[in-house]
């Protein structure tokens, strides 16, 4: 009969390669789960690629809004109007679409006054359509009023695999203009309402599959219907 230390002896034994093992299958699990992103496309706690993802969106947005703004990085800190700048952050069929909040049931631009034209046509679709919208071709100094974008709040979710990702976030745009002597100025808000967009990630990094500014209120927007009249 075996003493009752061998017997010991050996259920210890086996406790030790036991607990071995299942720490190396929790290890192998952990590994595995950040491998393939243990907390998925989450906003909330994503993984480190995840998260480098992410970042690189916030980076397209706030392209957008200091390309609009400034013009170039290259010019800075002196502004220059490029829209091309603009319109190379949109994919060959992104689209840059003026919407109404509309109470809650986003449409398209729609502003009739009681003589003048209709601007139901705020939608513009590819990079050189864009640039349209923004006053390009071509490159032109900065004049003294000047409109400046915020897009605040800023929510991105990754879609399954990581490509593509849903874009919201909130928008106020304001106009800033000096006097005659440069002594003082006015700050005018402009626009409130929000930014909602789609984007992709391409061999040149993120761009703007869907790109629409949504105005709180319906306004007149003169340069739609120029900007699409070749499209």
């Amino acid at each position: 009969m075996r003493s009752l230390v061998a017997v010991w002896r050996g259920r210890s034994r086996r406790a030790k390669v036991a607990l071995v093992a299942t720490s190396a299958v929790c290890l192998v699990g952990a590994s595995s789960a950040i491998a393939t992103g243990f907390f998925g496309a989450s906003s909330l706690n994503p993984d480190p690629e995840h998260a480098a993802k992410i970042v690189g969106i916030e980076q397209l947005v706030a392209n957008y809004t200091n390309d609009v703004d400034w013009g170039p990085i290259s010019v800075a800190p002196n502004g220059i109007r490029d829209p091309d700048t603009v319109g190379s952050l949109f994919t060959a069929k992104g689209n840059f679409a003026v919407l109404f909040w509309n109470d809650g049931h986003p449409v398209p631009l729609s502003w009739h006054p009681a003589s003048g034209r209709s601007y139901d046509r705020c939608d513009n679709v590819g990079p050189a359509a864009v640039s349209r919208f923004f006053g390009g071709p071509g490159t032109s100094p900065r004049t003294a009023p000047f409109s400046h974008h915020q897009v605040t709040n800023l929510q991105i979710q990754l879609d399954r695999g990581g490509q593509t990702a849903t874009v919201r976030g909130g928008m106020y745009i304001s106009l800033g203009t000096t006097n005659d002597t440069k002594t003082g100025g006015t700050i005018t808000p402009l626009w409130t309402g929000r930014y909602y967009g789609r984007v992709r990630l391409t061999s040149q990094g993120w761009k703007f599959d869907y790109w629409a500014p949504i105005v709180d209120q319906p306004i007149e927007l003169a340069g739609c219907y120029a900007n699409n009249e070749n499209h």
